[in-house]
């Protein structure tokens, strides 16, 4: 098989369980895929939002943006594994 990395991309309206247990169970298939806000998240992203305060104060663009990498599970029975 060529060496091919997949990654998928998608916005809050992809975050869905069938889309992340489809891409866990594929072989060299990655994925980042928007969340819905709630509070834990909001809680997990404080330094992110942080830094993309002062980012957009320093350079005084509209936005900016930050990424940022971390495990979650959510709190339904049932949930795609951390991933």
């Amino acid at each position: 098989m060529p060496r091919v990395r997949i990654i998928v991309r998608g916005d809050s309206g992809f975050g869905r369980d069938e889309i992340m247990t489809w891409c866990e169970g594929q072989r060299g298939v990655f994925y980042c895929l928007g969340l819905s806000k709630n509070a834990a998240l909001i809680a997990r992203l404080g330094p992110a939002l942080g830094e993309a305060r002062a980012r957009r104060c320093l350079c005084g663009a509209p936005s900016v943006r930050v990424f940022t990498e971390f495990e979650y599970r959510t709190g339904k029975a049932g949930a795609v594994p951390d991933g």
